[in-house]
């Protein structure tokens, strides 16, 4: 089950499920279970992997905005500095584009084993919490549309996940044999 923490990362859980799928999952083969929890690990891996290499790839918009100061009736440029260079952002709706790299730096993945061996679960998200950076490049803000840049790496995550959990399952079972 695939989970997001709002929308600085998400969680991908394993076991967690209904009384049934639990049920199902403890009559399982202990091979199964390990198989698949490699497989949920790296489609962690490959989302953040996925993330940071559509933010390097990423097209920059070179508009430069040229208006009057109101204070003081000077001709401004409007840019922003980072890291001792300008600025050009991403084009709304694509992912942020990489200026210093504390964005791409922070994005981890974290694996938590539970209580029990089938209950597992992989994290994948920004460790930058103050100012929430990485939220307001996903969603938006009041003045700045979305640069998403981990939702797409899930969702293209989410349609190879069906068939790379048949083969790992298939796999298994062709190994216990």
């Amino acid at each position: 089950m695939i989970k997001r923490l709002g929308s600085a990362g998400i969680e991908i859980n394993f076991g967690a499920g209904t009384l049934d799928e639990i049920k199902r999952l403890k009559a399982m083969p202990l091979s199964i279970k390990l198989a698949l929890r490699k497989r949920i690990q790296a489609m962690g891996i490959d989302i953040r992997n996925d993330s940071i290499r559509s933010m390097r790839k990423t097209l920059r918009v070179t508009r430069y905005k040229a208006g009057l100061s109101r204070r003081k009736g000077k001709a401004v440029t409007f840019n922003w500095m980072r890291g001792g260079k300008v600025h050009i952002p991403s084009s709304p709706g694509n992912p942020p584009a990489v200026d210093t790299g504390d964005l791409v730096r922070s994005i981890k993945v974290d694996t938590r084993q539970g209580m029990v061996l089938t209950d597992f679960e992989v994290e994948v998200g920004s460790n930058i919490s103050k100012p929430p950076y990485p939220r307001w490049l996903e969603e938006g803000t009041k003045r700045m549309k979305p640069r998403p840049w981990l939702w797409p790496a899930v969702m293209r995550a989410d349609r190879k996940f069906g068939v790379g959990i048949r083969s790992t399952i298939e796999q298994a079972i062709r190994r216990a044999k």
